[in-house]
């Protein structure tokens, strides 16, 4: 009975396969029409197109696929028409259906190349990911889809009888010649909220000696994000406004761009990849190299586009699946090394730490020296014990100035000229260098959940239930983080005795805390949109505050000052920060004094410890006072949750302690 079941099941299979291909011409084929609808057949009878491989080489997460446009077509030379089948998919639906997508794969997998003579690639835009020019053998199926050949290929066991040159391909390996791959983390960058959020790329480590001479796989939004208007984008980035795809850029400009222009530290974190599972990857590569997809800024951003490169190079690699809500650059990068996929990391510290590490050596009169050289004020022929390093710190914040347009191209290459002939001359000095940071795989994951019992002098004694997406606050630990930075998305608190009620919520919450020192004059500030406490009631509201900031390796003190906005009007606020850390555990203490209109307003003092008990798990202790003033009110309906006394003032004091899980 189960011979007789299976033979039905291929019959149907058979008739559903010659109906599809019904009015496909097989003249085109290098086999006859038996022999493909037989290996038809057997894909259908492997499923293949439910095969978890094959759906992650059309990009197809649930039921459509995520490629969403391609910038290239096929046309002919000779008619100047445009050929069907020239873009990422060969079937119609193919972005939908998977399974019409193999049968076209297969049809044009055993194509005659000669049918590709006459075509050309046109791009339907200036820049491709990789350019060439394409024709012949490279417009063929198995050297357009090479990974995809591969798959159906080894799957059903066949080997389509012609001889492809593939030269396109070949000239692309032959040229970053690839030996391994790692995952590059510009870390977030102080004073710059987008960088906040994290970024990572893919390094293809080539043959050269040098990884400057390597070559960066990049996945980002296809704007300017530099001449774009930044309200426009992060709207759009938030809510699918902009495609995003791959480029190929060498290495040296990726470092230029983060590391000099933007001040990130880089975290370079070798990847456990075979020679052939690198081969693979950029295989796919080559296959995606002229399609976008959507982007997204928490969920299908840089980091998650990376994945995708990853699970197609090495099988049974599952690390999209980790991600439920946000992808955090940071969370990638924690998820590879749970995995096992790394296997070592590097560190190269950003152009203005460079700089700072070889300040510590110096005065500050000799630092403002080296700074007057570097601008052109002063000459380089000093004389000083410390000739050497004055003057290499003058070379280093010449080239700082000039990318930050302080001084002209044509000046600094004269300034540089002049540094680096006496340079020559001084008395070699050895110069201090910036020590290895903790790598970010030491760091909390992003997404936050918190269980705490808090007393409160208003309200009744009762659970906290804290739930944060993602991903950095001020007052946590800062191993794996810039000390100063904080990023917060709609970090939920809610309060349960009798009933659950929203406690407060902060939707944004963004801290960038910078040490003024010598070199570095930008300032700290905070931005923040909530919904929390003002005068004894919570009220939603927007916060902008600006300031100054002492920071060292174990101290961080912040004095800021800024507004409030809120359905009362504006207020004035002054917030004074001091926190003090040790290995995994920081003491952090505020006080913020706030002015409101009619003579209101309000004394708020917290003290919160926050200690690591063991990676993502984590003990905190918080206690707040505040006091809210209302002189000159004397109306009850002033008084919202508090009980005045006679100088209509009130207090409220709490107490919180809980545990963090950061998962």
């Amino acid at each position: 009975m189960r011979i007789i079941f299976f033979l039905c099941l291929c019959l149907l299979a058979k008739a559903f396969a010659n109906d599809y291909f019904k009015n496909h011409d097989f003249s085109k084929l290098i086999i006859s029409k038996d022999e493909f609808l037989a290996i038809v057949q057997k894909a259908d009878k492997l499923k293949l197109y439910e095969d978890k491989r094959w759906l992650n080489l059309l990009h197809t997460n649930t039921k459509k696929s995520e490629i969403s446009k391609d910038i290239l077509e096929l046309t002919n030379t000779q008619t100047n028409e445009i050929y069907p089948q020239s873009g990422f998919f060969y079937a119609k639906d193919g972005d939908k259906n998977p399974k019409t997508e193999l049968y076209e794969s297969l049809f044009a997998m055993f194509m005659s190349k000669d049918f590709y003579k006459d075509l050309k690639a046109i791009y339907r835009q200036e820049k491709s990911a990789l350019v060439f020019d394409g024709s012949g053998d490279n417009l063929h199926f198995g050297c357009r889809f090479l990974l995809r050949y591969d798959f159906l290929s080894s799957q059903l066991d066949v080997s389509p009888k012609q001889d492809l040159k593939c030269s396109d391909y070949e000239k692309f390996i032959n040229y970053i010649e690839p030996k391994s791959i790692s995952i590059v983390f510009p870390a977030a960058y102080l004073n710059s909220p987008a960088s906040m959020f994290g970024h990572s790329f893919l390094l293809i480590e080539s043959m050269y000696n040098s990884k400057l001479l390597s070559y960066a796989i990049n996945w980002a939004a296809d704007v300017d994000e530099n001449s774009e208007n930044p309200i426009k984008f992060m709207i759009y980035g938030l809510f699918g406004g902009y495609d995003g795809k791959y480029s190929v850029t060498p290495y040296y400009d990726m470092l230029k761009t983060y590391k000099d222009n933007e001040n990130r530290d880089l975290y370079e974190y070798r990847l456990d990849l075979k020679k052939d599972e690198v081969d693979r990857l950029l295989k796919h590569l080559w296959e995606i190299k002229d399609t976008k997809s959507g982007y997204y800024f928490f969920t299908k951003n840089c980091s998650y586009n990376i994945l995708w490169l990853l699970e197609n190079a090495k099988d049974n690699l599952s690390l999209r699946d980790e991600f439920f809500y946000t992808v955090a650059p940071s969370k990638t990068i924690q998820e590879m090394e749970e995995q096992d996929l790394i296997t070592s990391y590097s560190y190269r510290p950003s152009k203005l730490n460079q700089i700072l590490v070889m300040q510590k050596d110096l005065s500050y009169k000799d630092t403002n020296l080296a700074k007057d050289i570097a601008k052109g004020l002063k000459s380089p022929a000093i004389t000083s014990p410390n000739e050497y390093k004055i003057l290499a710190l003058a070379n280093e914040l010449s080239l700082y100035y000039a990318i930050k347009q302080k001084i002209t191209k044509e000046k600094y290459q004269k300034i540089t000229h002049d540094i680096s002939s006496h340079l020559a001359r001084a008395k070699i000095q050895k110069l201090k260098r910036p020590s290895k940071k903790p790598s970010i795989t030491l760091s909390n994951y992003p997404y936050r959940l918190g269980l705490a019992y808090r007393y409160d002098s208003f309200y009744k004694n009762g659970a906290i239930i804290n739930l944060r997406p993602s991903m950095h606050s001020i007052d946590e630990d800062d191993e794996g983080f810039e000390k100063g930075i904080g990023v917060e998305f709609f970090n939920t608190f809610l309060s349960i005795d009798k009933k659950v009620r929203l406690d407060r919520l902060n939707l944004i919450n963004l801290y960038s805390l910078s040490d003024i020192n010598a070199i570095n004059h930008m300032p700290s500030y905070n931005l923040a949109l909530k919904y929390d406490d003002i005068l004894g009631k919570n009220k939603a509201n927007a916060k902008a505050m600006i300031g100054l900031s002492y920071i060292n390796d174990s101290l961080l003190l912040s004095y800021l000052v800024g507004t409030k906005g809120y359905d009362g009007g504006l207020s004035f606020d002054n917030a004074l920060m001091l926190s003090l850390s040790y290995k995994a555990n920081k003491l952090s203490l505020e006080y913020n004094k706030n002015f409101y209109k009619h003579n209101k307003s309000e004394d708020k003092a917290s003290i919160n410890f926050h200690a690591k008990l063991y990676k993502n798990f984590a003990y905190f202790l918080r206690l707040d006072h505040t006091i809210y003033h209302h002189l000159n009110s004397p109306y009850k309906d002033d008084k919202n949750s508090c009980s005045f006394d006679g100088s209509y003032k009130c207090k409220n004091q709490s107490i919180s302690s809980g545990f963090y899980y950061y998962f």
